[in-house]
């Protein structure tokens, strides 16, 4: 935790030691949890947000991402407890539980089994991890100290970004924003980093890719001269991206089961018979579940959602008076789609 404290190194009288902050964080890690694997992909992720303020990790499900980033974020803050603030947002209250704050709060139990005297008491009626404990005296916590969990989206599935801008204005040394399922939040979450992005920041976005879709997750991870210019992934590759931090494409077909060295060592991540049942499925190799959540990439030319942009509509003529031909009457149509995850409700005839 002292090499972690002071970057990865320390001088002792008028020397040197230490082996930088990436063997030292994972050090840590394997004193806190001893049971845990590590691989090329968890290495790859802390690597990452280690070296960079804004980072997304974007894949197969079954990829490792939730719990490599949960434990980051816990050794990061046991480094830094009173001048850490870490937001984690989800989907609803129940994804929150079953995902980011759950497995966070998990390893939390188990470090703080191992070593007692570690900071954080969880608090689940507020889905968080304060350092204060009101039992100590305090009659008021600290809630800019901390791990909080922020549901985004209604039990109705609406956006609730209210919720997370509430935060914007929290003056704290060290921020860090978590943002998981961010395939299912509409882009204006990705709003909050025009506040939040200032100081000791870190950004992490968790997803799997469906198709473009035009949610927070497919922006924050388009690479820098765009989608087009990527072309079709089939192994994990890291790219910058235009929020001047990395994308990183975890392919669930590259996964560390099916390297000879680590062949099916880790039962917890996608493997081939992931692979075999689900190409068995409706649509195959060839459905969009198949390149999100096995591939867990973006297929090029797929369609999930689609949102048209201004530019396509506009090359397409979309703008432009509709001309009618023929001679059969016309018929009048009334449209309406619903709002729903924070779109306004749209009608036209």
């Amino acid at each position: 935790m002292k090499f972690v404290k002071s970057g990865g190194f320390l001088e002792i009288g008028g020397k040197k030691f230490g082996s930088g902050l990436f063997f030292h964080f994972k050090a840590m890690q394997s004193l806190l949890f001893p049971e845990d694997d590590h691989h090329r992909w968890s290495d790859l992720i802390l690597k990452s947000i280690i070296e960079n303020r804004i980072v997304a990790v974007y894949g197969a499900r079954d990829s490792s991402k939730t719990r490599t980033v949960s434990k980051w974020l816990l050794c990061d803050y046991y480094c830094h407890p009173e001048e850490t603030l870490i937001l984690m947002t989800s989907t609803d209250t129940r994804g929150l539980e079953l995902r980011l704050f759950g497995d966070l709060k998990s390893l939390h139990e188990r470090a703080k089994d191992r070593y007692p005297w570690l900071p954080g008491n969880a608090v689940d009626s507020r889905h968080a991890i304060f350092t204060d404990n009101v039992t100590d005296g305090e009659s008021i916590r600290d809630q800019r100290k901390g791990c909080i969990g922020i549901p985004c989206l209604s039990s109705q599935g609406e956006y609730m970004g209210m919720a997370l801008k509430n935060f914007a204005g929290i003056k704290q040394k060290r921020r860090r924003l978590i943002g998981d399922e961010l395939q299912f939040i509409p882009v204006t979450y990705l709003t909050v980093l025009d506040s939040l992005d200032k100081g000791d920041f870190r950004g992490v976005f968790l997803g799997n890719p469906i198709a473009d879709n035009g949610k927070a997750l497919d922006r924050v991870s388009e690479p820098k001269d765009g989608w087009d210019s990527l072309g079709e992934v089939t192994k994990t590759k890291v790219w910058p991206n235009k929020y001047n931090g990395v994308t990183i494409n975890l392919v669930g077909t590259d996964s560390p089961n099916f390297d000879p060295e680590t062949l099916n060592r880790y039962p917890y991540m996608v493997d081939q018979g992931d692979v075999d049942r689900v190409s068995k499925r409706p649509g195959g190799r060839d459905s969009i579940e198949f390149y999100s959540q096995i591939m867990g990439v973006r297929k090029v030319g797929a369609v999930s959602n689609r949102v048209l942009t201004v530019t396509e509509i506009e090359n397409y003529g979309g703008f432009k008076d509709c001309i009618w031909s023929g001679s059969a009457p016309r018929v009048k149509v009334y449209s309406i789609d619903a709002g729903f995850g924070g779109d306004a409700c749209v009608r036209t005839w």
